[in-house]
């Protein structure tokens, strides 16, 4: 082997070692070191009710779900069983339908969107760690004879 190949593995491996060790120094790893973080810090994705911000976000909307549309929904169907007779009942359980419940069901929805897009952007992110990572390699590649 010659001596500008010796030198050219050793510079390479020093580099890729370099990377890996200034990687490791700040807490990632070189298999998915920015996304493997983000994502860990959510709780995994998916927004399952886990652990993780993913999870407190699914828990908002359960919260919102059985704190504030189920006891709207109970109270108009108490009045349309005969609770409360008489136009101002029937003006109340109008109101309930067609502006307050339609509200809360958009504040829900846009509680749970924000889980699904969180995953998406985490998905963005990990994609774009891979490349990036594969640059990288690409770049220790080039010391290599």
């Amino acid at each position: 082997m010659s001596i500008f190949k010796s030198i050219g593995k050793a510079i390479g491996g020093a580099a890729k070692s370099l990377f890996k060790v200034s990687l490791s120094a700040i807490g990632f790893s070189l298999a998915g070191p920015i996304g493997g973080a983000i994502a860990g810090a959510l709780g995994g994705g998916g927004g399952g009710g886990g652990g993780g911000i993913l999870g407190e976000i699914t828990r908002y909307g359960k919260m919102v779900q059985d704190l504030v549309e189920s006891p709207i929904k109970s109270a108009v169907s108490q009045v349309k069983a005969g609770a409360w007779e008489g136009e101002d009942a029937d003006a109340f359980v109008a109101d309930m339908q067609r502006d307050l419940l339609p509200k809360v069901g958009e504040l829900i929805a846009s509680i749970f969107g924000i889980s699904t897009n969180i995953t998406k952007a985490v998905t963005n992110v990990i994609d774009a760690d891979k490349k990036g990572l594969g640059f990288v390699n690409q770049a220790v590649d080039v010391f290599k004879f």
